[in-house]
């Protein structure tokens, strides 16, 4: 996950590389599945396992805690953002207690991430040596001085080290292979470099003793005033036999990675085939590695110029983005969101919906099923909702949802499902409660609905009624089939997809969960067909006979009939404020970093909220007046603190706390959280309703989406060409779909809508040549830098992960 800095810089996902012209996206998908073969110390009593994933030092993920037994079952499912280039990705498994203990890990190489991506993997747990435990890079001037005939050797800087206090460093230097070994030490300051540069004799000639002449660098740091050390790191250097020059045949600064002291993969791989798998535990595990290659926004500027252009288009099907829909075997997932996102960033996303959503009409032949298939306009309007009303939904349902994961009450009212001694009674009223509380926040919301959804319902029902006039059943049918069924009743049923929580639910809450869902859908479904609920269920009628009164009924229909109003009041009163967000920190005092006593009396417990306008801070939960609180557009600063770990700072121009977080993983979530609420308060503060200013939406990336769409379908739409010139589409090739037939044959002027298909085709095929080509270029320019100018902190000598790049950039062009 990656963080930027509240002052309102453009920040994009990736690594931008060769000279700004590519922007590398990597993406990591992880499935933790399942635990086994623990020791049998590990197993027996009440503590609980987590897992703790970590790129090289960073964490960036925690998994729910699992009882522990023979084989523990995880489930958790998480995608994260590479914000930067790594080594390692390993899973630190620990027991839960007062202290947790770690138990192993497990390791996973970054070349064989790419290499079994998407594999179902058993890996060994392996145990924690902190002398194997290392990351990180470090720069060192490394020449020969024929003055002093001497190597000399300074350190220019580091980065990426496992620590987060300021620490005493320094480098030990050991040179072999000119007929002796010579050891030094050389301390490196506080601001990254060495005080001096360190001189060690040796004079070059062809034979010493057999012994290839290098340079060993370790790095180290003394713990409790030198009594003890911490291992960073090792380097080897080679150097040459005649000049006593480094072999990387490189002048000036060079970027090492830092390895651990087994740094032979051969004798580490050897080690692991003898051990024993089974000593502590295994892990099963799915990795998923992808990458885009998104160039610069002018290469694509055609392409999103023709997409924009489809709006004017007649007919829309034979558009760029009519003819997306029609592409065999498209994933219409994969097309709607980048649509969706390059549509509202060009603010016209209304009138492309409206297009959409009055072609899924005219193809309805049953009014009950109107917009209940999966076509692009319900895909589109699915994700838009996702995209803009994510901070509607927390506010909205996160309250229940909470409710329902703390409390754990079970509600089973299927007496077939019923466990021995459960209460059919006692699990009704319990379902009836949490089944009215989800209701009112659904149906109380209107108030809250981005004006942006509000005007996209609204569209909604005006196209329906052009269709349907004088049937507002019919119009919120529509509203229902998106609002209720596809937001609301779906976030409740799965939380974990729509951002609501991060933890999956125990048996008992997701069966809570769904039945709670069923009520809100099979009232939904009662109230806009205006017939007698018919419950498929028998065992739920009970429970629903407490909701299709005339009180409820009324209720959703001025829930829905409000929600698809344009009129949008931005204002939000403070009886409406909601937490989006509480936890316990620890607030630290700004004092000097040495004085680690004072720093320790000085920290203070506090229980934070952040509400939609402020972040308010208090000594507990019951605590009903604030220790102090700063309003959300007065921010000007919300960044990690240096050499502090887990901590940042929120800065006013008047005032600052520091609050340090539990895990890392935490700072960094509640970090992109306020800022993305403030940036929603300032937006507000200005009167400015353009989704597009409320929402960072990567362009590039999203163009760049559609492109590969388009070029993984470039054989066919040659094909499709081709059979509108005349020519017989080959056998076993995707031939022209007939709805698309269809409707060019229906126009008013069928030739004419089938010349403006074939120039349609005609122009998409040359954009994504001149695209392929710009992406071609730029990648042969990029390996020639890599070849050329390696040993760069962002290329830093012996990093091999460049080499799985160079594999996968030329197999994408072949």
């Amino acid at each position: 996950m990656s963080i930027c800095c509240a002052s309102g810089r453009d920040t994009k996902a990736g690594r931008v590389v060769c000279d700004g012209h590519l922007r590398l996206i990597e993406v990591l998908r992880v499935n933790i599945a399942q635990l086994k073969n623990l020791p049998a110390r590990c197993i027996g009593d009440n503590r609980s396992i987590t897992i703790v994933v970590r790129l090289d030092n960073q964490d960036i993920y925690q998994s729910t805690s699992t009882v522990r037994d023979s084989i523990c079952c995880i489930g958790d499912d998480f995608v994260h953002e590479i914000s930067s280039n790594f080594s390692q990705l390993h899973f630190i498994i620990s027991e839960n207690s007062r202290i947790p203990r770690p138990i192993g890990r497990v390791s996973v190489k970054k070349r064989d991430i790419v290499k079994h991506s998407g594999e179902d993997r058993w890996l060994r747990v392996t145990p924690i040596s902190k002398q194997n435990d290392v990351s990180g890079q470090i720069c060192v001037d490394l020449h020969y001085d024929d003055e002093t005939s001497s190597i000399a050797l300074r350190v220019v800087d580091h980065s990426g080290l496992n620590f987060h206090e300021p620490v005493d460093l320094y480098l030990l230097v050991t040179l072999q292979g000119c007929g002796r070994m010579e050891s030094k030490k050389l301390k490196i300051g506080s601001g990254k470099e060495s005080d001096e540069t360190l001189f060690m004799e040796c004079e070059p000639r062809d034979n010493h003793d057999g012994q290839r002449p290098q340079i060993r660098l370790s790095l180290w740091h003394d713990v409790l005033g030198g009594f003890n050390s911490y291992f960073h790191g090792q380097v080897r250097i080679l150097l040459d036999d005649t000049t006593m020059r480094p072999k990387s045949d490189s002048s000036g600064p060079q970027w090492y990675y830092l390895k651990p002291r087994m740094s032979v993969d051969e004798a580490e791989e050897t080690t692991g085939e003898n051990a024993d798998p089974s000593r502590l535990g295994e892990l099963r595990l799915r990795l998923f590695y992808t990458a885009d290659h998104v160039l610069p926004l002018e290469m694509y500027k055609p392409l999103q110029i023709n997409l924009i252009n489809s709006l004017s288009s007649r007919p829309f099907c034979a558009s760029p983005a009519g003819i997306l829909e029609y592409l065999p075997s498209i994933d219409l997932v994969t097309i709607a969101r980048p649509l969706m996102k390059i549509f509202v960033q060009a603010n016209s996303i209304r009138p492309l919906l409206r297009i959409l959503c009055a072609q899924d009409i005219v193809k309805c032949q049953d009014v009950n099923t109107l917009f209940r298939s999966q076509t692009l306009a319900s895909k589109i309007i699915y994700e838009q909702m996702k995209f803009l009303g994510h901070q509607y939904l927390v506010i909205s349902l996160k309250p229940v949802i909470d409710m329902i994961y703390n409390e754990r009450k079970c509600c089973e009212v299927d007496p077939s499902k019923l466990k021995h001694g459960g209460s059919l009674e006692s699990n009704k009223l319990n379902l009836i409660v949490y089944g009215e509380v989800a209701f009112s926040r659904v149906v109380d919301s209107n108030h809250r609905c981005p004006t942006s959804l509000r005007e996209m319902f609204a569209d909604l029902r005006d196209v329906v009624a052009m269709h349907f006039p004088g049937r507002e059943d019919v119009q919120r049918l529509a509203l229902s089939s998106f609002i209720v069924m596809r937001f609301f009743a779906a976030a409740i049923m799965n939380p974990r997809l729509f951002g609501l929580k991060r933890e999956q639910p125990d048996p008992v809450v997701a069966r809570t969960l769904v039945l709670v869902s069923k009520i809100l859908q099979r009232l939904s479904n009662c109230v806009v067909s205006g017939h007698t609920l018919n419950v498929k269920e028998p065992w739920l009628a009970p429970v629903m006979q407490r909701f299709t009164d005339e009180t409820h009924r009324l209720a959703m229909l001025k829930f829905l009939d409000r929600i698809s109003m344009t009129e949008a009041d931005l204002s939000i009163s403070g009886e409406s404020l909601s937490i989006l967000r509480d936890g316990f920190f620890i607030e630290r005092k700004m004092r000097e970093k040495r004085r680690y006593l004072k720093n320790l009396i000085s920290q203070r417990r506090r229980y934070v909220v952040l509400t939609e306008t402020e972040i308010c801070w208090q000594k507990s939960k019951a605590d009903t007046e604030p220790k102090g609180r700063i309003q959300l557009q007065e921010v000007n600063h919300i960044e990690p603190v240096e050499d502090a770990k887990n901590v940042f700072r929120i800065a006013t121009s008047t005032c600052e706390i520091q609050l340090q977080a539990p895990s890392m993983i935490e700072m960094n979530e509640w970090i992109v959280q306020i800022q993305k609420q403030r940036k929603r308060q300032l937006m507000i503060a200005l009167r400015t309703t353009e989704p597009s200013e409320l929402f960072e939406i990567d362009t590039e990336r999203e163009l760049e989406t559609i492109h590969m769409a388009l070029y993984e379908h470039a054989e066919t739409l040659k094909h499709w060409k081709n059979a509108l010139e005349g020519t017989e589409i080959p056998e076993g090739q995707p031939p022209l779909p007939r709805a698309l037939q269809d409707q060019l044959n229906e126009c008013e002027n069928p030739e004419e809508a089938k010349m403006c298909f074939y120039s349609t085709i005609q122009d998409i095929l040359h954009g994504t040549l001149l695209i392929e080509k710009a992406h071609r270029d730029v990648v042969n320019t990029f390996m020639s830098q890599i070849r050329s100018g390696k040993g760069t902190r962002e290329l830093p000598i012996g990093d091999d992960n460049y080499l799985l790049l160079k594999s996968r950039f030329q197999k994408s062009l072949d």
